[in-house]
């Protein structure tokens, strides 16, 4: 199965991923706020600080700028803001809280809130504090850090069209300058836009202007494990960690590339860290849950899906993926409701259905199976290991042909994936081709000589052609490598008769018994 959720919601302060939300109507023009407030040179200074990450630095101007105007929300906020990014977000709240006491029409407060519940990983609110700020915003920005920020509120709501604009209209204005902020936002400008060379490029001059960066490596890394590079992004993750051990996003996006590279230990290692610093950081617990799930531990998964559930509801992941790790421990009930839950929240989330189909078709209801995998496909009609699944749903079912068609399919988009060779050559087997099964069992070992289940399918291919001397290397071969196969020793029992080897055919027959021919789920 594909990934079940993209990193969409690990940032480093202003590099958002911008949440898969749906649209919402916003209806008439935006309402003005209750109060204008005209930002000082100080206040701009304090923003600029922040929008190249010195947030150290910015709240002692916001400090400055607060001893003389203590009810200023924008300035509560953007100090809110600053303290979150250094991982402060008891102070953070503190500051929003108080923002809205000031002024609870103030769309600054939202903005800057609905980022920090998006890096907190708690995307349901995040999503309504954007759409709040979109409703009281009255002037459309047009400075290249304002655009930026409001094409971050115009992707929280699902706006993409028009978010991408704003980011292409703040690099425009970025892309030829030289200085420091430009580079930082003409890197975020051009991630926001997918272009992952461009941004590392920014990134790499502004490290070379300054080294010490948290915020530009920061960024970088972000890039890098984006573009699949995860091991030049846990070399920047490692920099910052040299300056900040306790920096809790850092940790949980190193433990995020360290979860890619399959290195477990280390991911359970920053992930539980980040966990203890910040308890109530919803995405820590979504990875180190998949992490969990990944070295086979269900029930910590579940625990951990469930806890990310509990801080936010509205979020679809952690539903799939506690099904998932339901399906695994053979609670299909509790699966299933996963995964309708899940449904409800994104109608088009295809990981959703894919559970709900595996769930049903578990609990023996072929036809709505197959019905849920056909809305996998509806979504995501690429997807090659859909198709598997709902093969082998066919194929459960006993309709060869149905499954030989759609594993063909997940062959042509996966050409090198030796399990559908495997699957395909048993299907053929069960519809009586034999000479397509040996071709497909070739195939598959030549793509992974390690496997066992070929050996066996072929093994029943030769033995239906009357090849017995063939039939029964490939069946001493998978019974070798997996000495438990109790259907192998059924299907070598009856080679054995045919040859009126009658002592081996009983012996093989009692190990098959021992062992239940049905039992295939330790084989490779």
């Amino acid at each position: 199965m594909k990934r079940l959720n993209q990193i969409a919601a690990l940032t480093i302060s202003v590099l958002v991923f911008a949440p898969n939300c749906i649209a919402y109507d916003r209806g008439a023009r935006f309402p003005a706020p209750a109060v204008a407030y005209e930002p000082s040179d100080a206040f701009q200074n304090a923003k600029r600080l922040a929008r190249i990450g010195e947030f150290e630095l910015a709240i002692k101007e916001y400090n400055k700028i607060l001893a003389g105007s203590p009810n200023n929300p924008s300035y509560l906020a953007r100090r809110g803001f600053a303290y979150a990014s250094l991982n402060d977000f008891k102070k953070a709240f503190s500051d929003f809280d108080s923002a809205i006491k000031c002024d609870a029409n103030c769309s600054e407060i939202y903005k800057l809130r609905s980022r920090v519940n998006s890096v907190l990983g708690l995307n349901g609110l995040a999503k309504q504090d954007a759409i709040r700020a979109l409703q009281l915003s009255a002037v459309l920005p047009i400075t290249p850090g304002d655009q930026l920020e409001y094409s971050y509120l115009l992707f929280s709501v699902g706006e993409k069209t028009k978010g991408t604009q704003y980011c292409r209209w703040a690099l425009n204005q970025c892309k030829k300058k030289k200085d420091f902020e430009s580079l930082i936002l003409s890197a975020v400008a051009s991630f926001k836009l997918h272009q992952l060379k461009e941004a590392i490029s920014y990134c790499n001059r502004a490290v070379q202007l300054y080294p010490q960066s948290n915020y530009a490596l920061g960024i970088r890394a972000i890039c890098y494990s984006v573009d699949k590079q995860e091991k030049l992004g846990i070399a920047d993750f490692n920099k910052i960690l040299a300056m900040n051990k306790n920096d809790a996003i850092t940790l949980l996006m190193r433990g995020y590339d360290y979860y890619v590279l399959k290195d477990y230990i280390s991911a359970f290692s920053d992930l539980d860290k980040a966990i203890s610093l910040v308890p109530n950081l919803s995405e820590a617990y979504y990875w180190r849950g998949q992490t969990y799930y990944r070295t086979n531990d269900y029930k910590k998964a579940i625990a951990d899906f469930s806890q990310g559930i509990k801080l936010d509801p509205t979020n679809p992941s952690p539903y799939v993926s506690r099904g998932l790790a339901y399906c695994s421990e053979k609670e299909w009930d509790k699966a299933l409701k996963d995964s309708k839950q899940a449904i409800a929240i994104e109608p088009k989330f295809s990981d959703a259905y894919w559970v709900q189909a595996s769930s049903l078709d578990n609990q023996g209801h072929y036809k709505e199976s197959v019905e849920s995998y056909n809305k996998v496909l509806e979504l995501d009609p690429k997807n090659a290991a859909a198709y598997f699944s709902r093969g082998m749903c066919h194929r459960n079912h006993k309709q060869y042909r149905k499954a030989i068609e759609d594993i063909t399919e997940a062959i042509e988009l996966e050409p090198k994936n030796p399990i559908y060779f495997c699957a395909r050559g048993s299907a053929f087997v069960s519809d009586y081709k034999y000479e397509h099964a040996i071709f497909d069992c070739n195939q598959s070992l030549k793509l992974n000589p390690e496997r066992t289940h070929p050996h066996f399918s072929r093994g029943v291919a030769f033995a239906r052609l009357g090849d017995y001397k063939s039939a029964l290397l490939d069946f001493d071969e998978a019974i070798k490598q997996y000495p438990e196969y109790g259907e192998a020793y059924y299907e070598r029992s009856l080679v054995y008769k045919t040859l009126k080897m009658n002592g081996k055919a009983d012996a093989d027959s009692k190990l098959a018994k021992k062992f239940g021919y049905e039992d295939t789920g330790a084989m490779k």
